[in-house]
């Protein structure tokens, strides 16, 4: 069975002792923290080895490197030391579009700068270093062929694979074929789609117009993707990254019913 785990993000904006026990009456197995909630690395590894849960990943989800302020190094540096003293097996960064972009291109050689001067910092830390795609109109590295652009030029780097993001800009399929060998964690996510705005779905790159939905409610091709990350062997986990888009559906609830269709899919063989 996969293992699964839940996005910290998704619980919103509570303390980690919240999110904790929202995973708890879950049944969900890990979290994914996307920055602290206001805790301390040392104080989210207490808190989730009391809980008999696992921290697998942890999101520098911060915006100064993208503003170009000038202590994005240092903010890097307060990530890294809170993933580290929070036993977080990964830790990933978003590459989104810089502020004053000269463009994709320009953005995404800005990017791998930024991860040729970082990566060594977590490698001296004990870290993997990861990325994801991130599917914004001004994204820069969301296909296969850009973020294998990354990997020749910072080889250690590692990729956490969603599939949802991977969508704006490519097929997501064919995308993890071609990046496997780099995935060490997938983001699980639905969306509905459309060709025009309804004025509250967010455009992407590929000119879809997208917003959030419970896992098998949206139509991202769901079962087919988990069946060929079955087929491929993947063994890593696959962080659940779904809640209610009405906010109407407790997210806990919203977990119970995740869990309960992917067993089913697996029961089905997919």
């Amino acid at each position: 069975m996969f293992k699964l785990s839940m996005m910290s993000s998704t619980a919103g904006r509570v303390p980690a002792e919240k999110v904790i026990e929202i995973a708890r009456k879950s049944g969900i197995s890990g979290i994914e923290w996307i920055n602290s909630h206001g805790s301390s690395g040392k104080e989210l590894r207490q808190l989730v080895c009391d809980s008999g849960l696992k921290t697998v990943g942890y999101t520098m989800y911060d915006e100064t490197f993208v503003n170009r302020g000038s202590d994005y190094l240092d903010r890097f540096k307060e990530h890294l030391e809170i993933a580290v003293d929070a036993e977080s097996p990964q830790m990933m960064i978003p590459p989104f579009g810089r502020i004053n972009s000269k463009g994709m291109e320009e953005d995404r050689k800005e990017w791998i700068g930024y991860f040729q001067e970082v990566y060594p910092l977590a490698e001296a830390a004990g870290m993997m270093l990861t990325l994801e795609s991130t599917g914004l109109p001004d994204s820069p590295i969301v296909s296969a062929a850009e973020h294998l652009e990354v990997f020749e030029s910072v080889p250690g780097m590692k990729l956490v694979f969603d599939n949802g993001n991977t969508f704006c800009a490519d097929d997501p399929l064919t995308a993890y074929q071609k990046l496997f060998p780099r995935i060490i964690h997938i983001h699980l996510k639905d969306t509905y789609i459309s060709d025009i705005s309804d004025g509250i779905s967010l455009r992407k790159r590929n000119g879809k117009f997208t917003r959030q939905a419970m896992i098998g409610r949206g139509q991202q091709d769901l079962r087919s993707f988990l069946k060929l990350v079955d087929d491929s062997g993947y063994d890593g986990w696959i962080t659940l990254e779904s809640s209610d888009p009405e906010r109407k559906i407790p997210i806990t609830k919203v977990l119970i019913n995740n869990i309960s269709l992917i067993r089913s899919w697996e029961k089905e063989c997919f």
